[in-house]
């Protein structure tokens, strides 16, 4: 799945681009700022984000939604290799086609509420869950600004970044017996 995201995302973007008339590339890849910083910003961004998800997704607001992604992620069975290989994956493909693609055409914040939508965190009828969605909104909306004011890659490294973070917080940090009372509940 994630190899579809990566490659399959950008093609869909570079399409998305043409039958518009803009310039893929230069679309895709305009920047002034330096890949070197970019990358560190991307980093540092991705971190605190990330971070920030991690605290709110654990208070006690939110048992459900951690209980939900903590047993997706589960589920996965992810090395820290391969939590580092699928973030990579969503964080440039999803970056190219929403931030490169389908944001200069709608917006940075109506782009955001689709891609945070199309995720399933902005659901009418569970609020706590819709808490996290209008954070993400926000996170989401950060990283549009990012790819438009610093550069695309930016917003792609500080979205692997968030994702490794939630993985492995999801993946590691999450008590065993969270997991194994919502998994029997499950079967």
């Amino acid at each position: 799945m994630g190899l579809v995201t990566l490659i399959g995302f950008p093609i869909l973007g570079a399409v998305i681009l043409f039958l518009s008339g803009s310039d893929i590339l230069s679309t895709i890849l305009r920047s002034e700022s330096s890949l070197t910083l970019q990358l560190v910003l991307g980093i540092a961004i991705g971190f605190i984000f990330g971070f920030l998800a991690k605290v709110l997704i654990s208070s006690t607001l939110q048992p459900h939604t951690l209980r939900k992604y903590a047993v997706l992620v589960a589920r996965l069975k992810l090395s820290n290799t391969g939590i580092v290989l699928l973030s990579l994956c969503a964080g440039v493909g999803e970056e190219l086609l929403f931030r490169g693609a389908i944001q200069p055409l709608l917006g940075v914040w109506f782009t955001a509420l689709i891609f945070v939508a199309l995720h399933g965190y902005l659901h009418p009828k569970n609020w706590r869950l819709t808490i996290y969605g209008v954070y993400m909104t926000f996170v989401i909306a950060t990283l549009g600004y990012c790819a438009d004011y610093i550069g695309i890659w930016t917003a792609c490294v500080a979205h692997m970044v968030i994702d490794i973070v939630l993985f492995k917080y999801l993946r590691d940090q999450v008590s065993l017996k969270l997991q194994t009372d919502y998994f029997n509940e499950l079967e």
